[in-house]
Formats: C-alpha cells, structure tokens, sequence
C-alpha cells in the first residue's frame, strides 16, 4: 500500500446553504462510489459562509481516480459556481 493522500481546501460560499447542500450530496456520492476514499468531509469555520473540506484517499492512485472521475468533474463545475472566490487547496503526502 502506497502513503495516503490527503487534501485540505479552504472555500467561501456565496450562497452556504446551497453550498452545504450540494457538498452534502457530493460526499455522499464519493463514499458510495469510491473505495479508495477513506474520508471526506467538510466544516464549517466561525464564519458562516466559509467552508473547510478534508478529503484523504488510500493512496495516490484512488486519489488520481477520484481527480478523473466524471462525478467530480460535474461537482466540480458546479461548486465554482457557488464559491465566492477561489479555492485554496493543500495536498498532503503521509509521512507516518
């Protein structure tokens, strides 16, 4: 087995109840659909519109799998629509 991936995205929402709406489904779908996922979840900092999401994957392949996939292209899409702004991602290699 390979060293775990993790990614840590900081985001502002816009709209945060559309937002956390549709992350909400997009999670689920992830956990459903992907093996390689190990956990994938988002949270809400003091700030009502501005969302933390940590994602971490078995390795780097269910994480290039994940990056490919087609419901995360269409997610994808749709997010930036909600966002105010960029994302501001870090992804993380297990050291341990």
């Amino acid at each position: 087995m390979g060293k775990m991936i993790a990614v840590i995205a900081k985001v502002r929402a816009r709209d945060a109840a559309a937002f956390e709406d549709m992350v909400t489904g997009v999670a689920a779908n992830v956990e459903a659909v992907e093996p390689g996922n190990v956990f994938y979840r988002a949270y809400r900092t003091g700030d009502p519109n501005t969302f933390v999401a940590i994602e971490v994957y078995r390795d780097q392949t269910a994480h290039e799998a994940h990056m490919n996939s087609d419901h995360r292209a269409k997610a994808a899409a749709r997010v930036m629509e909600l966002l105010d702004g960029s994302i501001e991602a870090d992804r993380l290699e297990q050291v341990w």
